[in-house]
C-alpha cells in the first residue's frame, strides 16, 4: 500500500446556518488503489457527524473531498473547540495512512448562527440597536472594531479589516452620537458614544440617549434643552425616537478604576449605572483591560484566572449586579492577525448582548399587548403607553396602506383601461390621419384630372377649330381642283381645235387650191399621203396622249368642245376621202368654188370652237369666289411641324 498525502484548505460556507466545508486534497504516488477509505474529524462532541467517506484513491492520481462540519443544536458558542484533527483510514481494520490537524476557528459557525438566532427584529425594525456607554479610554469604539473583525469571516492568523488603534494620547476618540451599523448578517446597530469624565454628563444627556431624543450625528458637548426630552404629539417624530431607543447597553469599566471605589468619579460612573437601569435596561458589564494586568488573559481569555476573577467580581460588587452579568474584555488593539480566543470571547459576549437585546423587545411586546387588553394606559410607564399608540398608529397606518394600496391597484386598473383606450384612440388617430392623407391625396389627383380634362377640351376646341378650317380650306381646294381640272379639259379641246386648224390648213386647204388649179388629184393624193401621213401619226398620238387626260378621263367627262372636235374631224376625214375619190368630185369649174367654200366653212367652226372655248374658260371660277364667299387664292398648303396633312385630320379622333 502506498504513502497517501492529505493537504487541508481553508474552509469557506454553506447555505445551512451553523455549518462550514473543508476541501481535503488527498494525492498518491505509487502502490495499490485503496478502496472503502473514509476521513474521520474530531474536535469533541461539537459536529453532527463523524467521517466523511472518500472515493476510490488511485496510484498517480489526487481527489479533493470536502468534509461538511455542523454544530449540533446543544452546543452553545463557547463549546467552539479550537482546532480539528482529520484522519484518512481504511474502512476494513482502520489503519491510519494519513493524518492533519489544523486551527477552523469556525469563523463561519459565528455569523451565521447569531444571524439565525436573531433576525428578523420585533416590532418591524430592521436592527437592534445596541447602545455602547463608559468611562473615557476604557475602549468603547476598539469593541466594535473588535466586533466587526469578528464578523470578517477571516480565520485565524488572517489579517484583520481593522488592525490599528481608535484612541490616542487620553484624547476623545469619538465627539459624536455615532450609530455604526453592522453588515446584513446581523441585525445589529451600536451606538457609539463620548466618553464618561469627570467634566461631562452633567445633564441631561444619557437619559436622552436611553429615550432616543439624540439623532445620529448629535455633537456630544451641545446643551441639551429639558424641553426635548418630553414626548412629541406627532407620532411620527415619536416613531423615529422609538427606533433610536437602545435594546440593550454595553457598560465598559476600566480595570484600573476599580483600585479605588470610594472616589468622587466611581460614584459618578455608579450614578450613571444607575439611570440606565431606573430606564428599564440592565446593562452588560464588561471589564476591559483586563491583559494589561496579566498577559495570561490575553491568550485565553474563558480560561479561569485569579487577576480575571478578581477584576469581575469587584466590579460586581461594586455596581451591585449579579457576577454572570460582567464579562472580560479583549479587543483587537495591537495584534494585526485573528486570534481564536480573543474571537470565542467575542462571541460570547456578543451572544449575551444579542439575547438581551431580544429579550427586551419581547418583554415590550408583551406589555403593549397587555395595556392594549386593559384598555387603560394610564397606569402604564410613557414608554408602554407610546408602545400601545405606536402598535395602534401601526395599525392604523397598516389599513390605511392596505385601503391606499387597494386604491392604488384600482388606479393603475383605470390606468390601464385608460392606456388601452389610448392604444386604441391613438390606432384610430393614425386610420384617420392615414384616411385624410388618402382624402388629401385624391384631391390632388382630382385637381390633376380636372386640369387635364380643362387641357383636354381647350385641345378639343381647338382641334375643332382646327378642323373646321381645315375642312373648309378641302372644300376650296376641291373647288379650285375642279376648274382646274375644266379649264385643263377646255385647253385640250382648244389644243385639239388649233392642230385641226393647222392640219386643214396645213395639208387640205392647198389640195382644195391645187385641185382647183388643175392639178391632178393622184397627185395631191400621194403627196398628202407621203407627206402628211406623220402630222396625222402626230395628231393621233396627241389625242391619246396624257394630255388630254387618258381615255378613261376623257370618257368619263366629254366637255362640249370635243364634241365640236369630233365634228370638225368628221368633216376633215370627209374632205380626205373626196380627195381620195375623184371620180366623186365635182368638175373643175365647182371645184375651185366648193375648196373655198369648205376654207370659208372650216374657218368658220375654227372660229366658233375658239369662241365656245373661251366661254367656257370665262364660265369657270378662276378668281377665287365660289357661292358668292370669298376665299383664298389657289395655293399648295403651307405644312410645318403643326400642321397635319387632309388624310391625317381625315383620321383624327377628337376627344368627346
Amino acid at each position: 500500500m502506498g504513502k497517501v498525502l492529505m493537504t487541508v484548505y481553508s474552509a469557506h460556507p454553506t447555505e445551512r446556518i451553523g455549518s462550514i466545508k473543508v476541501p481535503i486534497k488527498l494525492s498518491m504516488q505509487d502502490g495499490l488503489a485503496i478502496e472503502g477509505a473514509r476521513i474521520t474529524y474530531s474536535g469533541g462532541a461539537y459536529n453532527e457527524d463523524v467521517y466523511t467517506p472518500v472515493p476510490t484513491i488511485k496510484p498517480g492520481a489526487s481527489l479533493i473531498v470536502e468534509v461538511t462540519l455542523r454544530s449540533q443544536w446543544h452546543m452553545a458558542i463557547t463549546d467552539i473547540p479550537r482546532r480539528f484533527s482529520f484522519k484518512l483510514q481504511t474502512g476494513a481494520r482502520g489503519d491510519t495512512l494519513a493524518k492533519e490537524t489544523m486551527n477552523v476557528d469556525h469563523a463561519w459557525y459565528v455569523p451565521s448562527a447569531l444571524k439565525g438566532l436573531f433576525n428578523p427584529a420585533p416590532f418591524g425594525l430592521e436592527k437592534l440597536n445596541v447602545l455602547v456607554f463608559g468611562v473615557m479610554g476604557s475602549g468603547k469604539t476598539s469593541f466594535t472594531n473588535s466586533i466587526l473583525a469578528l464578523m470578517s469571516h477571516a480565520n485565524s492568523g488572517e489579517a484583520l479589516p481593522c488592525a490599528e488603534p481608535v484612541h490616542g494620547g487620553g484624547d476623545h476618540c469619538t465627539v459624536t452620537l455615532r450609530a455604526i451599523d453592522f453588515p446584513n448578517e446581523l441585525p445589529l446597530r451600536v451606538w457609539d458614544t463620548k466618553g464618561l469624565t469627570p467634566e461631562n454628563y452633567k445633564g441631561p444627556e444619557l437619559e436622552a440617549i436611553m429615550k432616543g431624543k439624540l439623532p445620529h450625528g448629535w455633537d456630544m458637548d451641545c446643551h441639551i434643552d429639558p424641553a426635548m426630552l418630553s414626548e412629541s404629539q406627532d407620532l411620527t417624530v415619536e416613531a423615529k425616537r422609538f427606533g433610536r431607543t437602545p435594546h440593550a447597553v454595553v457598560f465598559m469599566l476600566p480595570f484600573s478604576e476599580l483600585d479605588d471605589t470610594d472616589g468622587e468619579f466611581m460614584q459618578k460612573i455608579r450614578d450613571q449605572f444607575g439611570k440606565i437601569v431606573r430606564l428599564g435596561i440592565n446593562p452588560i458589564v464588561l471589564v476591559a483591560k483586563l491583559d494589561e494586568a496579566d498577559d495570561a488573559v490575553r491568550k485565553n481569555p474563558s480560561s479561569s484566572n485569579s487577576t480575571k476573577d478578581a477584576a469581575l467580581k469587584a466590579a460586581a460588587d461594586f455596581l451591585g449586579i449579579p457576577f454572570g452579568n460582567v464579562y472580560p474584555c479583549i479587543n483587537y488593539l495591537d495584534l494585526t492577525s485573528k486570534s481564536f480566543e480573543i474571537d470565542r470571547n467575542l462571541a460570547v459576549v456578543l451572544h449575551r448582548i444579542l439575547s438581551m437585546a431580544k429579550h427586551r423587545c419581547e418583554s415590550l411586546e408583551r406589555e403593549a399587548s397587555h395595556a392594549a387588553r386593559m384598555a387603560d394606559s394610564t397606569t402604564l410607564p410613557p414608554i408602554h403607553r407610546k408602545i400601545a399608540q405606536l402598535q395602534s398608529s401601526l395599525a392604523d397606518a397598516t389599513a390605511e396602506a392596505d385601503a391606499r394600496k387597494a386604491e392604488l391597484e384600482s388606479t393603475a386598473a383605470r390606468a390601464d383601461g385608460l392606456a388601452d383606450q389610448l392604444a386604441k384612440a391613438s390606432t384610430c388617430a393614425e386610420k384617420l390621419e392615414a384616411a385624410v392623407r388618402g382624402q388629401s391625396a385624391l384631391r390632388l389627383e382630382k385637381r390633376a384630372l380636372e386640369h387635364v380634362i380643362a387641357q383636354a377640351r381647350v385641345e378639343k376646341r381647338d382641334l375643332e377649330a382646327r378642323l373646321k378650317s381645315r375642312t373648309e380650306q378641302l372644300a376650296i381646294h376641291q373647288a379650285r381642283a375642279s376648274g382646274l381640272a375644266s379649264q385643263r379639259k377646255a385647253c385640250t379641246c382648244l389644243i385639239g381645235i388649233v392642230v385641226a386648224s393647222l392640219i386643214v390648213v396645213t395639208f387640205v386647204a392647198p389640195g382644195w387650191l391645187a385641185t382647183a388649179a388643175a392639178p391632178p388629184v393622184e397627185k395631191s393624193l400621194l403627196a398628202i399621203a407621203s407627206g402628211q401621213s406623220r402630222a396625222v401619226e402626230d395628231f393621233v398620238s396627241c389625242n391619246d396622249s396624257d394630255a388630254l387626260g387618258g381615255p378613261t378621263a376623257v370618257a368619263a367627262s366629254t366637255p362640249p368642245c370635243l364634241k365640236e372636235m369630233e365634228a370638225a374631224t368628221s368633216a376633215l376625214v370627209a374632205l380626205v376621202d373626196a380627195a381620195a375619190n375623184p371620180a366623186k368630185q365635182p368638175d373643175r369649174g365647182s371645184t375651185f368654188l366648193g375648196a373655198a367654200y369648205q376654207l370659208l366653212v372650216v374657218l368658220a367652226l375654227l372660229l366658233g370652237g375658239t369662241a365656245f372655248v373661251f366661254g367656257t374658260m370665262k364660265a369657270t371660277p378662276t378668281d377665287g369666289k365660289r357661292d358668292g364667299k370669298d376665299s383664298e387664292p389657289c395655293t399648295e398648303p403651307e405644312m410645318d411641324s403643326d400642321s397635319e396633312s387632309f388624310e391625317e385630320v381625315g383620321l383624327f379622333d377628337v376627344m368627346s
